[in-house]
């Protein structure tokens, strides 16, 4: 009987310390910068921390602490490419660089408009594992 306790009590410790790890995993960090002069391009890079910050994989960080710990850069260039009017909505074009270790990961040119900018922002955010081919 006391062997009995004795395996019971290791498999007991044994899950607890699986699950304790299973919490314990990190998030892959990320950090954006935002040359935006425009509201759409502020809006995007808003969405975007957004969107981040409701990633079970991605966490943002400040550009230093980014830097310090080796982290995803993303950087992203607005240009307002239509004012507007009655009939249509401003639009931007958005020069979107991600880097890892120095290394270009994807860079593409999006247009969007205010309306579906979460949406852009959201489908970066998921985009982004299968650029990195360090994310597991």
């Amino acid at each position: 009987m006391p062997k009995l306790r004795g395996f019971t009590l290791f498999l007991i410790f044994l899950c607890l310390g699986m699950v304790a790890h299973a919490e314990k995993r990190t998030k892959d960090l990320v950090t954006v910068t935002c040359s935006c002069d425009d509201a759409t391009g502020k809006a995007y890079a808003k969405a975007l921390s957004a969107a981040l910050a409701s990633s079970p994989q991605y966490q943002e960080v400040g550009l230093q602490e980014g830097m310090d710990m080796d982290a995803i850069r993303i950087n992203i260039v607005s240009l307002p490419i239509s004012p507007g009017n009655d009939t249509e909505r401003p639009k931007s074009a958005l020069s979107i660089v991600c880097l890892h270790q120095g290394v270009l990961m994807h860079q593409f040119i999006e247009t969007c408009d205010r309306i579906p900018i979460e949406e852009c922002a959201k489908q970066l955010v998921a985009d982004l594992a299968s650029w990195d081919s360090s994310a597991a």
